[in-house]
């Protein structure tokens, strides 16, 4: 059995070790994969269904335009890998970390994050809608144009992150921490104008 077809079918899975795979276009639904690691391996326009991943890391990979639907993410890393226009849609991501990853155009919409880290990371052109964030922490991302609606941000430090041009909602912004410069840009949002 190949690994698109072990990824497909219908048993759970533990301990894989999956490197410099092509497994584009492939469905993965109702599995479990557990205390696993793929590197180099390329998840291009593929998708899961009420998919769970504990312990699994991504090293290196693609998993652009890859779709989370109805999926739980438990401990699970991403290393400098690619998620273009990855989709995350009523997902529960527990101790999640993207590290050095380039993921322009996420579209993260109706999940539950929970000690989420995304470090040194490209999310321009992003979408966060109707998020539920716990201890989350965002460290030197680029958000720049990227858009926050009906998700909270409070007590969420953004101060050493490019907002640049984001868009965001005034029940996003409460509690929200940023640097002065930050502070200044995001009062034009409002189109209050400040004058000295």
């Amino acid at each position: 059995m190949n690994n698109s077809e072990l990824l497909t079918n219908e048993d759970d899975l533990k301990y894989l070790n999956i490197n410099n795979e092509e497994l584009k276009e492939i469905t993965i639904e109702n599995k479990t994969i557990s205390n696993s690691e793929f590197n180099k391996t390329n998840f291009l326009n593929s998708s899961s269904n009420n998919l769970f991943l504990e312990k699994v890391i991504f090293n290196n990979c693609d998993l652009s335009n890859f779709k989370f639907n109805d999926s739980n993410l438990r401990e699970v890393e991403f290393n400098n890998c690619k998620l273009l226009g990855t989709y995350i849609n009523n997902c529960h991501l527990t101790k999640v970390t993207i590290n050095k990853s380039v993921a322009k155009y996420l579209n993260m919409i109706d999940s539950k994050l929970k000690e989420l880290t995304i470090n040194n990371s490209n999310l321009e052109e992003s979408n966060f809608y109707n998020n539920e964030l716990s201890k989350t922490v965002f460290n030197d991302v680029n958000f720049q144009r990227s858009e926050f609606y009906k998700t909270p941000l409070t007590g969420i430090n953004l101060s050493n992150c490019n907002i640049d041009s984001i868009k965001i909602t005034q029940e996003s912004l409460k509690g929200i921490k940023v640097n002065t410069i930050q502070a200044l840009d995001l009062v034009k949002l409002f189109d209050i104008d400040i004058v000295e």
